[in-house]
This record gives structure tokens, C-alpha cells and sequence, in this order.
């Protein structure tokens, strides 16, 4: 089984995989972009920045925008239900707390 770890920089996101016993860097994505908070959950990871919220559905290897619906763009912290699949709650700056239903596609204050 492959293990992958996200680590959210101030200056993007940095995707690696554990390979034997060393971690080896994959990919990089969200160049120049502060990341605040990282989320996983249901083979999603959701990424917080100043500027939305970002998702991958393939372990990193492309990103898309996954801000619909929020109505404050700097995103502080991302959490996931660690029982209910799909419910994500984010909290940004200033303070609002929104909620989605569907592990990131949108989301409703």
C-alpha cells in the first residue's frame, strides 16, 4: 500500500510518497499560493488559502478551484467529519463557518 503525505507551505503544496523507507516529492502545485490547512477524507484532499479552497482527487497530481459557494475566500481551517462521508466544515478569516455536504464540490455559510 502507497502512503502519501501533503504539506501545506506559505508557498504552495508539496505532494510526497513513502517509498521503501525513504519519502521521495512527487508533485508541487498551488505555486506562490499561502496554504493554511489541509483536509482528507473519502480519497479527497482539500487544500485552504487565502484565495478559496483547492481539491484533488488524484493524490495531488491536479488541483482544481473548489471555493463555489463560499462567500469569504481566505479559508483559516479545513476539517472533515470523521464519521458522516462528505461533511467538511471550513472557517475563514474574517470569522464565517461554512459547510459542505458533497467532501468539497460546494459549499453553504
Amino acid at each position: 500500500m502507497d502512503t502519501f503525505l501533503f504539506i501545506g507551505t506559505s508557498t504552495g503544496i508539496r505532494t510526497c510518497k513513502r517509498e521503501r523507507k525513504a519519502w521521495s516529492l512527487q508533485h508541487r502545485a498551488a505555486i506562490m499560493k499561502e496554504v493554511t490547512s489541509l483536509s482528507a477524507s473519502q480519497g479527497a484532499v482539500l487544500a485552504g488559502t487565502r484565495d478559496g479552497i483547492l481539491r484533488t482527487d488524484n493524490l495531488g497530481k491536479k488541483w482544481v478551484d473548489s471555493s463555489q459557494g463560499l462567500g469569504i475566500q481566505y479559508v483559516r481551517w479545513l476539517a472533515s467529519h470523521p464519521q458522516e462521508a462528505g461533511l467538511v466544515y471550513a472557517g475563514s478569516e474574517p470569522a464565517g463557518i461554512y459547510i459542505s455536504r458533497d467532501s468539497g464540490d460546494s459549499w453553504i455559510e
